[in-house]
């Protein structure tokens, strides 16, 4: 039988033994990966946990994209609301006057505007996202979706 010190003598031999293995084929990897990426300081592993990151923080970005045009929509809304309003007031006003109506280019502009943005978000596409802004058809999807691909 051995004696303990004799053991334990083995055992850190057999350590270090190990760690030298060790050392030896993390060596072998660092050539062979060289040798692969031709010497480019690219980290495989830094790329895949930024990749992975960037897939924990997608939702929220979508979530805040969701947001922003949703506030986006009720902005148009609320000024193609007041702009009506003022316009019919105007009418009214000049009606009372006796004024012939005026020009009603600026509700025309703005209505063309809206009806142009409509046409270009809507050849974006109709897919299916969490954006379900009130009034808002399918805008908001379909830019969510252009940037963020389908869910």
């Amino acid at each position: 039988m051995t004696s303990l010190p004799a053991a334990t003598e083995h055992f850190l031999t057999s350590l270090e033994k190990a760690e030298a293995d060790l050392k030896a084929v993390a060596r072998r990897f660092e050539e062979e990966f060289q040798e692969r990426c031709g010497g480019v300081a690219v980290n495989p592993l830094s790329i895949l946990q930024r990749i992975k990151k960037l897939e924990r923080e997608l939702p929220q970005v979508r979530e805040e994209c969701c947001a922003v045009l949703e506030a986006k929509q009720a902005l148009v809304d609320a000024a193609h609301r007041g702009l009506a309003g003022n316009h019919a007031a105007v009418v009214q006003l000049q009606g009372r006057a006796g004024l012939p109506p005026g020009d009603d280019a600026a509700l025309r502009d703005f209505a063309g505007a809206v009806a142009e943005w409509s046409r270009v978000v809507g050849a974006l596409g109709s897919g299916t996202s969490e954006c379900n802004a009130p009034n808002s058809g399918s805008l908001n999807r379909a830019l969510v979706d252009s940037v963020f691909g389908e869910a």
